[in-house]
């Protein structure tokens, strides 16, 4: 009896052992998949939160959300225009309407061809249409160059009206190297002759959004010709055979011996 007692407890025991091993893997997993939605969340958080605000009536609460976002958040280029787009219906929401000039005009320079989304209002459109006519995109002119063993990268944007570029990042490496990043300077890279250089300039706006781009490859001057290094030292070889050849030829010869020469005689050398 107090075996099977025994043996009843034991196996109790197990039971609860096991039990709590169950429940403890349970828990990391809920845990992980919890981990896993709020870092997905997060990244989609900036934009959505200006989104809420827009579809809650809070349009100063919308505008607030997106001088944060502007001074600490990040996004991509479509995000920041769907940003601008929702920030020019909250300001003439609000009565805002030199405002939502500014922001329409930013919008328009960034990107003429944007497809304003069905919430727009007609007077928004047609405003927006009348900014985008004739407009063009966004010009970042970069200029590289070569000299005394160095790259250097610069780059501009002439026209920006509305102040949208923040800073210019400039990056550049040896093809296969590590990039140098420098911000609204000119980069300077050292290179041995002959070194292909990959480079990218870009402007960036607010949120850290990048506007404008541009990037291509340069080659070092001063490379040798291994080919046409080796045609020289061949011929200059040659050359000086010949001469040895021509003088011992010359100085052998005696003027006073009298030379029977048999077979066609050679009466002129042309080149």
């Amino acid at each position: 009896m107090r075996l099977r007692q025994g043996r009843r407890v034991y196996r109790t025991r197990a039971h609860g052992r096991w039990y709590r091993a169950a429940l403890m893997l349970r828990v990391c997993l809920l845990a992980l998949v919890f981990s896993t939605f709020t870092a997905v969340v997060h990244a989609q958080a900036p934009l959505e939160t200006v989104r809420a605000r827009y579809a809650e009536g809070d349009f100063e609460g919308l505008l607030a959300e997106e001088e944060r976002l502007e001074r600490e958040g990040s996004l991509t280029r479509d995000e920041l225009l769907d940003a601008l787009e929702l920030r020019a219906l909250a300001q003439r929401a609000i009565g805002d309407e030199p405002g939502a000039e500014r922001t329409l005009r930013a919008l328009a320079w960034i990107a003429p061809d944007h497809a304003l989304g069905r919430e727009v209002p007609p007077v928004l459109r047609a405003r927006f249409a009348d900014l985008v006519e004739g407009a063009h995109a966004p010009e970042l002119r970069a200029r590289s160059s070569t000299a005394d063993g160095a790259f250097r990268l610069e780059a501009e944007v002439p026209d920006d009206p509305e102040h949208v570029v923040r800073r210019i990042e400039l990056r550049a490496r040896a093809e296969g190297g590590d990039w140098q990043i420098i911000v609204d300077r000119t980069l300077v890279l050292s290179a041995a002759p002959g070194t292909r250089i990959e480079w990218e300039a870009r402007a960036v706006g607010p949120a850290s959004a990048g506007v404008a781009t541009a990037r291509g490859t340069t080659t070092m001057p001063g490379g040798t010709d291994d080919t046409l290094l080796w045609a020289l030292v061949g011929s200059g070889i040659g050359l000086a055979v010949a001469g040895a050849v021509i003088a011992v030829v010359v100085v052998a010869i005696d003027p006073t011996v009298e030379t029977v020469v048999e077979g066609p005689v050679l009466g002129a050398l042309r080149f």
